[in-house]
């Protein structure tokens, strides 16, 4: 049985320079076990302002995310919008492409530059049945995307859809820049 120690290390002043933030170090007496590291604020008007992202070494303000989670709700929604057209054009044309085994469907993906999967990765997604176009990503090929698109009658959709998404993800890649962060000393 181990037993744990934890010490705690002023780390330097709070963002409103009120309080202190305080690392908490935990480490255990046995040879296996790494120390863990977390780390508080010692004042109340920052504890409730400001939250730790992940394991970075820094604080984030709380009310400098708002602009970027609502933003990155919007990239959200018109990736699935596009996501949805790409899937149903990838899905078309495999209806219609005339492979005789799933190593040809894999390395028609690969020509078209639709997936990441290898071979055996793409075996595994379909054993699970899962469909071909689920196995690729149209926004690898845009081109090949919008040129279905356009044999069919929808490039003016694809077109307006890839638009909505590339802007809204400029708008989300904005917002994360203004994200407000207090690195820890």
């Amino acid at each position: 049985m181990s037993t744990s120690e934890t010490t705690t290390h002023d780390r330097g002043p709070c963002p409103c320079g009120n309080g202190t933030i305080i690392q908490h170090v935990t480490t255990q007496d046995n040879p296996w076990s790494s120390a863990d590291s977390s780390y508080s604020i010692d004042c109340e008007e920052c504890r409730n302002k400001w939250h730790r992202e992940n394991e970075a070494p820094f604080f984030v303000l709380r009310s400098s995310e708002t602009e970027h989670i609502a933003a990155r709700q919007q990239e959200g929604a018109a990736y699935a919008a596009f996501d949805a057209l790409s899937e149903r054009l990838i899905a078309d044309y495999f209806l219609s492409f005339p492979a005789k085994n799933k190593a040809r469907e894999h390395a028609e993906m690969e020509r078209l530059n639709l997936t990441s999967m290898t071979y055996r990765q793409y075996l595994a997604h379909r054993r699970s049945e899962e469909s071909v176009a689920s196995a690729c990503d149209g926004r690898r090929n845009i081109d090949w995307i919008l040129d279905q698109a356009a044999a069919c009658g929808m490039q003016s959709k694809a077109a307006e859809l890839l638009d909505r998404y590339e802007a809204s993800k400029k708008l989300s890649s904005e917002a994360a820049r203004r994200i407000e962060r207090w690195r820890i000393a």
